[in-house]
């Protein structure tokens, strides 16, 4: 489960056809809803995950939210947490009452901040514009994100549902080499909500009996 987090936090931040390229309609869409991204004081949203791989039958869902202020996070799964202040992320584990902390940049790094998701096109990826959809009666979106490296990742496209309107992320989906499809729905997506004091930092008291794992020397 630790790295199933990891793993949706990844994919926050980090938010193949043979023939993709620099689209310049899809960047320009990219680029303006990036800067309405970077605008925000920060957001709050919660999220659908779902695994799908049809050649083994696999389905599994499951909800999680987020909230983000710039680099701080703090993100929640199946009554897991991580959290960051943007120098350090504590990762807590309520089955064994543990919570692991380590340094942001051994545990996030540049690629995985989940509030920048809007910029993962910036660096690494080919673009395209798709299609133009309807989502729940909405005009969306669709632009492609491939990989410029494939032998360097597990995945071969990401796909990214935009609303036309005002340039949200609606969806995004991480299509991997050996079939499993991981779909990431966004609901009540809130921007410039006020956000708690203390929200991006582990509260130890608030954890009764929790076991500190320190990894930042290691």
């Amino acid at each position: 489960m630790k790295n199933l987090l990891a793993f949706v936090l990844m994919c926050f931040v980090s938010l193949l056809t043979a023939n993709a390229q620099y689209d310049q309609k899809a960047l320009g869409i990219l680029d303006k809803a990036s800067e309405k991204y970077e605008n925000l004081s920060g957001f709050k949203a919660d999220f659908v995950y779902t695994l799908n791989n049809d050649a083994v039958g696999t389905s599994a869902e499951t909800k999680g939210e987020i909230t983000a202020k710039g680099k701080q996070f703090r993100l929640k799964m199946n009554g897991q947490e991580i959290i960051s202040d943007g120098q350090t992320v504590w990762t807590y584990q309520p089955d064994t009452k543990e919570v692991y902390i380590d340094k942001f940049d051994n545990v996030v790094g540049e690629n995985v901040n989940p509030s920048n998701i809007h910029n993962l096109y910036r660096k690494g990826f080919k673009y395209m514009y798709k299609e133009e959809i309807k989502v729940n009666g909405k005009p969306h979106h669709v632009i492609e994100l491939v990989p410029e490296k494939a032998s360097d990742t597990n995945y071969f496209k990401i796909q990214l549902v935009i609303d036309k309107q005002d340039l949200t992320f609606s969806n995004f989906t991480i299509y991997e080499k050996n079939g499993n499809r991981y779909l990431f729905d966004i609901k009540n997506f809130q921007p410039n909500t006020a956000i708690a004091d203390g929200t991006f930092n582990f509260n130890k008291s608030k954890y009764p009996g929790v076991t500190e794992v320190d990894m930042r020397n290691y």
